[in-house]
């Protein structure tokens, strides 16, 4: 591996959760988030590529890999929420772990980018739709779709700050990000 970046956010941000949570709950999210990225590891290995970087930031840790084949590509983004829900198996020993990980898990397989389920989406499309103009515009419509479906959902249970979340993550570009698949080099989070 050739570099660690820490950004100063994720100090800031790593530091209100130090002043905010209690000790058990933090170890457990930090725990979980180890055993996902962890597991987008020894997938990127088994599968023959490389790790040049990795980046903590607010938005979580980003690994700088070899471009791999769509299919692998597939295979590791889904390694790191498979770590995080296999966490549940623990859940009488360390009850807080499995949480983090079932959070985690469930989080991270949304489709959107830069989540892991965005990326997921994104080479199933490339793998199903040959026409690449085509792909990029059923991924569209299934994220507008789906991010649709999870606005109402909460309005019709008066969760108001999600959707401005989601409403933040529109209008930044969040969702409707271009994902290079098969680059010379690959981000997975």
């Amino acid at each position: 591996m050739d570099k660690v970046e820490i950004t100063p956010t994720f100090c800031v941000f790593a530091s209100c959760l130090l002043l905010m949570l209690p000790f058990r709950w933090l170890f457990a999210a930090v725990s979980a988030a180890a055993v996902h990225e962890l597991c987008h590891v020894g997938a990127v290995r088994l599968c023959g590529g490389r790790i040049f970087g990795v980046r903590l930031g607010i938005g979580g840790a980003e690994l700088e890999t070899d471009s791999l084949p769509l299919w692998q590509e597939i295979l590791c983004t889904l390694a790191g929420p498979v770590g995080s829900l296999s966490l549940l198996h623990f859940r009488v020993c360390f009850p807080e772990a499995a949480v983090c990980g079932l959070l985690q898990g469930s989080y991270n397989l949304l489709p959107f980018y830069p989540l892991d389920g965005g990326r997921v989406l994104h080479c199933l499309t490339q793998l199903m739709i040959p026409n690449k103009k085509w792909a990029e515009r059923t991924e569209t419509g299934i994220v507008l779709v789906f991010a649709s479906g999870i606005s109402l959902l909460f309005l019709r249970y008066r969760l108001f700050l999600p959707i401005l979340i989601l409403a933040a993550c529109l209008i930044t570009g969040g969702i409707t990000r271009k994902i290079a698949c098969k680059s010379s080099r690959l981000a997975l989070q």
